[in-house]
Order: structure tokens, then C-alpha cells, then sequence
């Protein structure tokens, strides 16, 4: 399988996961804050495996649950994307779209 690489190309294979390989999740698009993210999350203990932009979902969706895909100002991302959660209770399920 392939895809559109263009963050992390060698590294960031999906789907990725969280620390603990409970959750992971897939995405099409790109998070254009995905660094000022980052930082934020590193912050908060979050550890990353990646340079993807993708990964900075699963934390975000680790720490604010589905409300980390919010619409308009309360979003805590911008950019263009679609994503899955992939494992958890829910098995998989889409998460957002913008």
C-alpha cells in the first residue's frame, strides 16, 4: 500500500499509535499547527514516535476525546483532513472531516 507523504515520509506509516498501542488512528490531509501542537502535548507528557502531523490527532483525541475534531473556534486544529480511530471499545469508527 501506499501513500501521500509529505511530513515524516520514512516514519510515518499508519496507523499510528498512541504510547500505550491502545488507540491509533488514520488520516488524509494535513494539520498545518501540528508543531505548535506538538509542543503543547510534549508538554503534557505525551511522548512521540513520529514527525508526522497525524499523531499529534491521537494525543489530541487522547486528552479532549471527540471533542478534539470541534468545528470553527473551539477547534484546536487547523488544516484539511479526515480521520478514523482505529481500535479502542468502538472498533473503527470516522471521526472528523473538514
Amino acid at each position: 500500500m501506499t501513500r501521500l507523504a509529505i511530513i515524516d515520509v520514512a516514519g510515518g506509516w499508519q496507523p499510528i499509535y498512541n504510547e500505550s498501542g491502545t488507540l491509533a488512528m488514520v488520516c488524509n490531509g494535513e494539520i498545518y499547527n501540528y508543531m505548535s501542537l506538538r509542543c503543547d502535548l510534549e508538554r503534557a507528557g505525551h511522548r512521540f514516535r513520529t514527525s508526522t502531523d497525524t499523531e499529534v490527532l491521537v494525543h489530541l483525541y487522547e486528552d479532549l476525546g471527540e471533542g478534539f475534531a470541534a468545528r470553527g473556534a473551539a477547534s484546536p486544529f487547523s488544516g484539511v483532513s479526515a480521520g478514523a480511530e482505529v481500535g479502542g471499545a468502538a472498533g473503527v469508527r470516522p471521526l472528523a472531516r473538514s
